[in-house]
């Protein structure tokens, strides 16, 4: 999919929505306290595809900045970061609690341009939000454009996304890869508890589609891929 926040072996991809205006998109979110209880999750950076100019010296990655994607899977950031994590040798680790919190505030109603895109939810009132990674550089300069979560276990694109109830998302969203294809998403998610969640891009054998579905990541690393 588009995935982008569009900002690896092993964890996933980024991307978000938007909000719609509907009955009942005023309830507060979920009380954070009262999400899911997570252990953190080890995480590594993969640079197998970024430039090659990189390929004999790895890029200087001191930092991992988290940015939220309110409302939606693909998308743009709200602005402020929701984090920044300590790289040392091309480790991190994943805060998961800490995460949940800040960006539960974070989460809002679908998007009118999710839901004008062909994405749905049910029940229309539930609050969600898009964790997107964004390594930085050691003078914080953002690096890699692309960067996604993935599965150290299968290689699948990851994304992590925060919902403040039980729920359904499903439905489609169109968006181009980094070489300009189109691509299509196609959501089937069934969240059975508020907090965050893994949900898992399956890729087509055409490569022109992604099947999404929710999928259990518990402490097993994930993957930072930095296409460049």
């Amino acid at each position: 999919m588009a995935n982008t926040v569009r900002r690896g072996r092993p964890i996933v991809v980024l991307s978000a929505w938007v909000a719609i205006v509907l009955a009942g998109c005023s309830t507060p979110p979920t009380a954070p306290a009262a999400n899911y209880r997570w252990v953190d999750i080890p995480i590594r950076f993969d640079y197998s595809l970024i430039a090659p100019r990189y390929h004999h010296s790895q890029p200087d990655v001191t930092a991992l900045r988290l940015f939220a994607i309110p409302g939606a899977i693909q998308g743009s950031d709200d602005g402020g970061p929701l984090a920044d994590l300590r790289v040392q040798a091309g480790h991190a680790v994943l805060e998961m609690n800490t995460i949940q919190t800040a960006i539960a505030v974070r989460a809002r109603p679908l998007s009118r341009d999710a839901h004008a895109g062909g994405l749905r939810i049910e029940p229309p009132n539930t609050r969600l939000a898009r964790v997107a990674p964004m390594p930085l550089t050691l003078d914080y300069q953002m690096f890699g454009s692309g960067s996604r979560f993935e599965d150290a276990d299968t290689g699948d694109g990851l994304i992590l996304a925060y919902f403040d109830r039980p729920c359904r998302l499903f439905g489609r969203l169109d968006g181009t890869g980094l070489k300009g294809e189109r691509l299509v998403s196609r959501f089937d998610v069934t969240v059975a508890r508020p907090g965050l969640v893994w949900l898992e891009l399956v890729r087509s054998p055409d490569r022109h589609t992604f099947e999404i579905n929710s999928v259990a990541v518990s402490a097993r690393p994930v993957f930072i891929d930095m296409p460049r």
